[in-house]
Parts: structure tokens; sequence; C-alpha cells
């Protein structure tokens, strides 16, 4: 039996270990998180607690209904409760992304549930706390329907639903962006990046991609630094090609064969291997030992290339593109 990691950032990865490699997997996942790491104490209500209780749930040690009750039971003053949004980005404090959530959780409206949560992300990005903002307002984003009155958090919704898995809720955005993207920057960015997103998740075929999507995509990653461009352009096409996409682009092949060709060793071997022999409870396994407690941009693309390839061989394509959806979404942030 493989000992696979107490601790594991991927909302997909850590559902997949636990339906795949049993109850008792799982049930020992979140015992070890809990006893190698020991949970924060959030007795006391301090900025201090609560950010630990943060760090706890951003990296899978603390399940994030956890997270939500101790935001919810954190104490406020009426002033900071009748006007949650006042000042908010002068405040970037846990006590304040708490405010946020309860907030958001008092509001039956959509658009007011949006305008909270617009707040909620753009702070949490600077804190590298985007994928753990996502997940704790998953139960509203997830009931965003794409909208003409929704339109302006189209930028923020689309993507948001692509992490959660919500791959058609979160295509239906991609016509409003297209809207407002001449008057709208956030709505232009997010646009350029979105066929990435349709392709891995696979509502949108291959042969529909538009290749001016693809250029302009190459033009935008091209004018980071090189070394960062060139990461992205492989990451994106081998999750691609590991997934079954073929892309008609110039570039395609020439940045395919390094991977192809590259030899394969140690446990990544093992993986291969288990993938050929069709069995899945040790690709998963060997998924999950080999990302490991790292955030998912941390793994190199070739590595995840090769679980994205084997969880797929092993009849697990829809886990598969879930989690490079999360790893794609985790890399732009």
């Amino acid at each position: 039996t493989r000992q696979v990691p107490g601790v594991l950032h991927s909302p997909t990865l850590r559902a997949l270990t636990r339906r795949v490699l049993g109850k008792f997997s799982g049930d020992l996942l979140m015992q070890r998180a809990t006893t190698d790491d020991q949970l924060p104490v959030v007795d006391e209500t301090t900025d201090g607690q609560l950010r630990l209780a943060e760090q706890a749930a951003a990296s899978g040690r603390m399940p994030l209904i956890q997270l939500r009750r101790i935001y919810q039971k954190f104490p406020f003053t009426p002033e900071e409760l009748s006007a949650p949004l006042s000042d908010a980005k002068q405040d970037n404090s846990p006590r304040r992304r708490a405010l946020l959530f309860r907030a958001a959780s008092g509001q039956q409206v959509p658009t007011a549930i949006a305008e909270v949560l617009k707040i909620a992300l753009e702070l949490a990005r600077p804190q590298g706390l985007y994928e753990l903002t996502v997940g704790l307002y998953g139960p509203y984003i997830k009931q965003f329907n794409a909208s003409f009155a929704l339109r302006w958090i189209a930028y923020e919704a689309g993507p948001a639903q692509f992490y959660l898995g919500e791959f058609c809720k979160g295509k239906k955005w991609r016509r409003y962006l297209e809207n407002i993207a001449p008057n709208d920057q956030h709505a232009r960015k997010a646009l350029r990046r979105y066929w990435v997103l349709e392709a891995l998740s696979g509502v949108i075929d291959s042969s529909k991609i538009e290749a001016e999507d693809i250029k302009t995509w190459l033009r935008t990653v091209r004018t980071q630094d090189p070394g960062k461009a060139n990461r992205e352009i492989r990451l994106t096409y081998w999750m691609l090609d590991a997934l079954g996409v073929q892309l008609t682009v110039g570039n395609w092949d020439t940045v395919l064969s390094s991977w192809r060709s590259q030899e394969v060793s140690g446990q990544l071997a093992e993986l291969v291997q288990a993938a050929a022999q069709s069995q899945q409870y040790e690709v998963v396994a060997l998924a999950a030992i080999l990302i490991g407690n790292r955030p998912l941009q941390q793994v190199p693309p070739y590595q995840m290339a090769k679980i994205l390839s084997a969880l797929a061989q092993v009849g697990l394509a829809e886990d598969a593109r879930r989690l490079a959806v999360e790893v794609a979404i985790s890399s732009q942030t």
C-alpha cells in the first residue's frame, strides 16, 4: 500500500483520492492532515487566529465548511456589519475577508452576492488566496447564471465556475465577456485565455476553437518574461495533448515534440506503467504522491501532463479535465 500525502492542495485531487482509494484513505488523509500539522485553535477571535485558519484551509488541512463556520462566528461590531464593503479595498485583512463572507451569506439576491464576491476576489489574489476564496464562495458561485444583469462580473464568475467544475455554466459567460470587452479591460483579459478553459474542460470541440483566439493568447503570453511565457505555452499545449486535444497552430508539433520524446524514470515511470496496465488505484495513488503537498503551479509541466494522461487512460478523463482546469487557473492567478 502506497502512502499518499496527508495534505493535498487540489480539491479535485482530494476528492478523487477519497473516491478511488476508499473511505479509509479519505479518513486517513484528514487524520494525517490534522495530526501532522496541528490545526489552529480558533477560540480566540483575533486576526492572527483567522490567518492561521485561512492558511490551513488553503493547504487542504482544514475543510472549507469549518472555515465558513469560523468566519460566521467571528464577532463584528454593529458598525462593521452595517457597512461591510466600506473601505474594503484599503483593509485586506483576515477580519475583512471574514466580514465579506458574512455579508455574502446574509444575501439572497445574486447581484448583491456578486458585488461582495468581486471585492473578495480582488483582496484574495495578492494574498495568494484566490483558490481558497473561490472554494469558500463555491455554493454561491455555482448558483450564478450567465445573464445580462450580471455581465459585469462575467470575468470573475466564468473562470470561477470552470474552477469549481461547472463547465457548462462557465462556458455561457463568453458571450457577455465578448459583449463588454471593448469597454472593460478585465473582460478583455479573461477573454484572451477563455479558450484554454473551454478546451481543457471539453465544453468545446478542438475543431471549433478559433485560430484567432489562439493567436491572441500567444501574443498575450509572449508579453511576459520569456521563461514564464515558454512555461505557460508548454504547460497548456502538453495538458491539451494529454487530454487528447489537437490544435492546428504552427508551433504545436515543435512544442509537443519535447515532451513526447522525454524519458520517464522513478515514480513517473511507475505511473506510466500502471496506466498502461489499467491500474486505476495505483495511478491515483501515484498521482497524489507525485503532486504531493505543493500548490499546483509548482508542479513541473511535464510531470502534470503525464499525470493527466495516466488519469485519462484509466477511465478518469473527467477528473483529469477538472485537475487541468485547476492547474490552468492556479497558474494565472
